[in-house]
C-alpha cells in the first residue's frame, strides 16, 4: 500500500497520513470540527450549564442572526460572531443527519 512520485515513495504509515486522505490533500468538513467546541463556548458565555442539553431554538436564532447582531436568550444577550454562527448550523446540520439516520 504505497504510492510512487516522482523520486521518493510514499509510505502512510511512516508519514503519520491516514489512509482515507490518501489521494486527498484537505480534509472533509466533518473531519475539521473540534469535538465538544460549540458547548465550551455556551458554557463560557454563561448561557447553558456544564453538561445540559444544547437548545435546538439557541442553535437557530444563532443560525438565522446575521454576524455582528445581538441575540437574546432566557435573560442573556449574545453577540453573534462567525464562528460561533458556524458551530451552530454545525450543531443544526449534524442533529438532522441524526435524525434522519433513525
Amino acid at each position: 500500500m504505497f504510492l510512487k512520485t516522482k523520486r521518493t515513495v510514499f509510505f502512510p504509515k511512516l508519514t503519520g497520513q491516514k489512509w482515507y486522505n490518501m489521494g486527498r490533500k484537505k480534509k472533509m468538513w466533518i473531519q475539521k470540527l473540534k469535538k465538544g467546541a460549540y458547548r465550551e463556548q455556551l458554557v463560557r458565555l454563561g448561557v447553558i450549564k456544564g453538561d445540559d442539553k444544547i437548545p435546538v431554538e439557541l442553535s437557530r436564532k444563532i443560525c438565522n442572526a446575521e454576524i455582528g447582531e445581538t441575540v437574546s436568550y432566557k435573560q442573556h444577550k449574545i453577540k453573534v460572531t462567525e464562528l460561533l454562527k458556524r458551530r451552530a448550523c454545525t450543531h443544526l446540520t449534524l442533529n438532522r443527519l441524526r435524525k434522519k439516520k433513525k
